[in-house]
């Protein structure tokens, strides 16, 4: 049995796992060398692909700095998909973008947010947390500022 080939403007990026093909295809690699690249079996990159789940935050953060992706677009579709070394001229994408990610940063907010919603015992959807924390990234970057688990608290009564 043949497996039809998707192209990258068939792709449906509303979703992380369209986004992640989105990279992986514009990168040009099979779901095998793109999962050796980050870390994770062919099999893993196939499942957020086909939407069976999603990709966790640590497999997130391995492509935001292996493919230089804007953060906010990978977890959100929000914002321009700027991939660093993307040609002129093909759909949809702007020069790259120089990107400077702090993932220190980014993964002390994963893991505090996951601590808080554990502790507090709130449930949010995987694309409503995924917001939660590019935007608390955001607002630690721009603010110069830390993060906390009162600010973590106080914001997810906001959004929950």
């Amino acid at each position: 049995m043949s497996r039809k080939k998707v192209s990258i403007s068939e792709l449906n990026l509303t979703s992380i796992g369209g986004r992640v093909s989105y990279v992986r295809l514009t990168k040009g690699l099979n779901q095998e060398d793109f999962g050796k690249k980050i870390g994770i079996s062919k099999g893993n990159i196939s499942s957020f692909e086909n939407h069976k789940y999603e990709p966790s935050y640590r497999v997130l953060v391995q492509i935001i700095e292996q493919y230089k992706v804007d953060p906010n677009w990978l977890l959100t579709g929000k914002s321009e998909k700027h991939i660093e070394g993307q040609a002129d001229g093909e759909e949809g994408m702007e020069q790259p973008l120089n990107l400077e990610l702090d993932v220190d940063l980014l993964a002390d907010i994963i893991e505090s947010v996951d601590i808080v919603l554990e502790k507090e015992k709130i449930e949010l959807p995987l694309n409503k947390k995924a917001r939660f924390i590019a935007l608390q990234y955001e607002l630690c970057t721009e603010t110069g500022k830390g993060i906390t688990s009162d600010k973590i608290k106080r914001h997810l009564k906001l959004v929950a």
